[in-house]
């Protein structure tokens, strides 16, 4: 049987500055990765103060019937879409008046979200429509 025999010398570097040569022999052992709390195996093992946090947390989110509600507040995630599209065409309208059905649907927007906006969302939306010179006399009143 042939072997293929093991050429002399340091092996080639992997090509990285500032790697060296690793001579025949040496072994390469990798870091051990941080230990962030006891582990068995690949599982982490829980405590009862972890138990019952994410049973507090579990119940809270319990519906009328044993529903379930979800953890993402909606009434922020479309005040956050809001914002997005707002910004996204007021970029877009830039320097002229802004007409058409957008603004239109975007002002209908801003009037049902007012009174869940505080004082520093009701100023940037203010900015935002007073930017593109949208008339809505109804919009800047509410």
């Amino acid at each position: 049987q042939l072997q293929p025999k093991a050429p002399e010398g340091p092996r080639p570097t992997s090509g990285r500055k500032g790697s060296r040569p690793v001579p025949n022999g040496e072994a390469i052992v990798p870091a051990s990765p941080p230990q962030d709390g006891p582990k068995q195996g690949r599982y982490m093992v829980y405590g009862q103060e972890d138990y019952d946090e994410a049973t507090t947390s579990a119940l809270l989110r319990l519906g009328p019937g044993g529903s379930w509600k979800s953890g993402y507040f909606e009434a922020g995630l479309q005040k956050r879409d809001f914002f997005l599209d707002l910004r996204k065409q007021r970029e877009r309208e830039k320097g002229r008046c802004a007409t058409g059905p957008i603004w239109a649907h975007l002002s209908m927007q801003a009037k049902n979200l007012a009174n869940t906006l505080n004082l520093k969302e009701l100023l940037e939306v203010m900015k935002l429509f007073c930017s593109v010179r949208y008339d809505d006399y109804e919009l800047y009143m509410r």
